[in-house]
């Protein structure tokens, strides 16, 4: 996606997002899935997330690839906002330079991300806090289309946080999702529902 091609999100601004009462009722995160591909909230992405924690809300990012090539003078800023923070290792090596995993989690929680979530495609995940650190390996299965595997891992990810789950077992969750999508075509084509997921998890602790 370039900024001459970005389509609907080119459109979408502040005053397309509500933290209204009614509105938020019932929800928990405020997940920003790029600031980067909606060149007109990026420079009001601070405002957002305050006004989301202010209506009661957690914050997540994640980062995607910046064609504009900002990247960590407009992200950085929003670090003390963010709860969990996802990113991929590309990713990582253009926002600070670094490629392990430990560096990369070090980095972020040092400018105030309370969760660095680092997805890894083939090797899984590494999550860092500022208490705890872990990686969990990817579920083996043959990819056919890798396209929205970090959205499917991401949306796996929160869901599982939702639920009530530990880091653990959200992250696990999060890269089941993800391992179901990319067994098929399509961004989110190969998908199941919660307990689908759950008893093919299943398999693989057995």
């Amino acid at each position: 996606m370039t900024s001459a091609h970005v389509g609907a999100c080119g459109r979408f601004e502040t005053e397309h997002i509500s933290f209204a009462s009614e509105v938020v009722s019932g929800y928990s995160f405020f997940h920003y899935a790029s600031i980067f591909c909606l060149p007109r909230l990026r420079t009001e992405a601070h405002e957002v997330l305050e006004r989301a924690r202010q209506a009661g809300l957690r914050t997540s990012l994640d980062v995607d690839w910046d064609t504009s090539g900002r990247w960590l003078d407009d992200l950085g800023p929003l670090c003390p906002l963010l709860e969990f923070l996802f990113l991929n290792t590309q990713e990582a090596q253009m926002l600070c330079g670094l490629e392990e995993p430990e560096a990369v989690g070090l980095f972020f929680l040092d400018r105030g991300v309370k969760n660095v979530v680092l997805k890894m495609g083939e090797q899984g995940c590494a999550v860092f806090t500022q208490s705890d650190e872990f990686r969990l390996p990817a579920y083996p299965v043959q990819a056919v289309d890798t396209t929205g595997a970090g959205d499917c891992f991401c949306g796996g990810f929160l869901a599982g946080l939702c639920r009530g789950f530990s880091l653990r077992e959200s992250a696990r969750l999060g890269n089941a999702v993800a391992a179901h999508g990319i067994q098929h075509v399509g961004n989110t084509d190969g998908v199941e529902d919660y307990e689908t997921t759950r008893r093919w998890m299943e398999k693989f602790d057995n």
